[in-house]
């Protein structure tokens, strides 16, 4: 499989509204990365390395460990025999 890449010209010729939410994803992906990065940046000159990889832990398990303390317990669910 060959990857392709589409440059800025085939994108003025296909329109921009083909492409519309592409680039909207793309700017708020580059904005949330801007954001991350000035956090971090203000978090580890503050409090330093261990502070920031507490965040990011507490951000990485936080949602792990909810997620798993509200999944459905397994064999909640009863089966009724069929009656014929």
């Amino acid at each position: 499989m060959v990857a392709r890449s589409i440059d800025g010209r085939a994108l003025r010729r296909a329109g921009v509204r083909e492409h519309g939410p592409l680039g909207l994803a793309d700017l708020v992906m580059g904005l949330m990365g801007a954001l991350g990065s000035a956090a971090g940046g203000m978090v580890l000159g503050a409090w330093g390395f261990v502070a920031l990889n507490a965040l990011g832990a507490a951000f990485v398990l936080g949602p792990l460990a909810a997620a798993w303390l509200l999944r459905p317990t397994p064999g909640a669910r009863t089966i009724e025999p069929l009656t014929p």
